[in-house]
């Protein structure tokens, strides 16, 4: 068993891994993935419990280092007050509505972890940047918006789907992707894929 790494397209990387354990013993990590990049799209597979499980540890792993972090997620606009509340502890993550195609389990798990993290003191903010299902916008030009109001000094890490992540969902500026609409409002932005 082995990781594959290969560069697809500039700034895109795609990951393959053939198990979760695999990935640890490889110290994949947030800096070595970003590199010098100030926003990184990870591209997730849905219902993959792997997806979620990799991007909680690598998250925390770079919370415990001592960095500053701006997540997004694939979670409703609309939602961002509950998911304030649940990171908190307030409420549990389970009030968070999150489309069927996304939730699952280990995503709520990660939810959990991220909240830990949170209530812990780290360095972490969660957001939630899809668009609801009451504006009428693409969620790609939704998300743009979302995203470029998050960056700053902070980098932003967002966990998306990996069709999301690689092609543009119709609309306006059709044929430009999620990281290409970033990228025109900041320099330093990079996408990898998780394939497991």
């Amino acid at each position: 068993m082995r990781v594959i790494y290969g560069l697809v397209l500039g700034g895109l990387l795609c990951f393959m891994f053939s198990d979760a354990s695999l990935a640890q013993q490889d110290k994949v990590s947030l800096p070595f993935l970003m590199g010098s990049k100030r926003v990184l799209i990870i591209g997730e597979s849905y219902g993959q419990p792997e997806s979620a499980q990799f991007f909680s540890k690598t998250v925390t792993e770079y919370l415990n280092g001592g960095g500053c972090l701006k997540v997004g997620l694939e979670i409703s606009s609309d939602q961002q007050g509950t998911l304030d509340s649940a990171m908190k502890g307030e409420v549990p993550v389970s009030q968070i509505q999150i489309n069927d195609i996304v939730d699952s389990l280990t995503y709520r798990q990660m939810l959990t972890d991220l909240s830990g993290q949170i209530r812990a003191g780290k360095c972490l903010s969660v957001h939630a940047i899809d668009a609801p299902g009451s504006v009428p916008v693409t969620r790609d030009a939704w998300m743009e918006k979302q995203v470029v109001s998050m960056m700053g000094d902070t980098p932003v890490v967002l966990l998306v789907g990996n069709i999301r992540a690689v092609k543009d969902s119709g609309g306006e500026d059709t044929g430009k992707l999620l990281a290409e609409r970033i990228s025109e409002k900041t320099p330093g932005v990079a996408t990898v894929l998780q394939h497991w």
